[in-house]
């Protein structure tokens, strides 16, 4: 267990202190194949993952007194940062992540992690792999960006300002009033586009999922669909609408089953 790093920078501190909480407890293999177990579709090995990566997140390294080397050049002064979990909450040796910053880490994940499950929908739709990741570890991973989304608003609620955002929001339902000019109002809110940028990034994966599932089921090519989804969300549902029209698959049943009413 190293415990202490000589940085020149603190570039890397978020990395180290992930790293430090695992090395920490002293369960890296352990900690190694509960991450394996979530590709495996594990759903609480993937909550945890997600919290021990907030958890890592806001993490600190302890800064000791610059220790002073004297020397004919002159005096030059290094900073040793030491990282010690068990001292983090004590004599402040160490400050948590602030909520900026923990809102920025979370609005960062569910920025980039769903491109990595559009990905394989888009380019190899009919993949035994993206079947495997966007089938039932799908639905656990969509949880996880999820559950990322929901610490994000937790924290910017309890942040100065939020109870005007809610007082905007509600002259946006208004309708005497301009929706648009609401919406501009709220998005001068670095809190509200932390919350809003996040809720239309998954709610287009979970729309795009969808469509994935219904052209595998009914032999339909959603490539475009998925593409335009992707980008600019809705449109890409009509596209995907257009398409099983044009083949003559009737509409998509987007979970829909009418056998079931069928049968009732």
């Amino acid at each position: 267990h190293p415990s202490c790093f000589m940085l020149p920078t603190h570039g890397m501190k978020t990395i180290l202190s992930t790293v430090g909480v695992i090395s920490f407890h002293g369960n890296a293999n352990k900690t190694h194949s509960s991450e394996t177990g979530i590709l495996r579709s594990d759903m609480s090995h993937f909550f945890k993952l997600i919290l021990l990566i907030l958890l890592g997140a806001g993490a600190s390294f302890t800064v000791a007194p610059s220790d002073k080397v004297h020397g004919r050049a002159g005096t030059v002064t290094r900073e040793i940062s030491v990282f010690h979990p068990s001292r983090a909450t004590v004599q402040n040796q160490g400050l948590l992540l602030s909520p900026k910053d923990v809102i920025e880490f979370g609005v960062s994940f569910d920025t980039f992690a769903p491109q990595f499950l559009w990905l394989p929908m888009i380019a190899a739709p009919e993949s035994d792999l993206t079947k495997k990741i966007m089938g039932r570890s799908g639905i656990a991973l969509m949880l996880g960006l999820a559950l990322v989304h929901l610490i994000i608003v937790f924290i910017a609620a309890s942040q100065k300002g939020s109870l005007d955002q809610i007082l905007i929001f509600k002259e946006v339902f208004d309708p005497s009033n301009s929706q648009l000019a609401g919406m501009q109002k709220l998005f001068q809110y670095p809190n509200f586009v932390a919350e809003e940028w996040p809720h239309v990034l998954i709610w287009d994966l979970f729309v795009g999922r969808m469509i994935w599932l219904d052209g595998i089921e009914r032999g339909i090519d959603t490539r475009i669909a998925l593409s335009f989804c992707n980008f600019i969300g809705p449109p890409g549902l009509l596209i995907h609408a257009a398409t099983c029209l044009l083949n003559g698959k009737g509409l998509p049943p987007m979970g829909y089953d009418p056998k079931q009413e069928d049968e009732d």
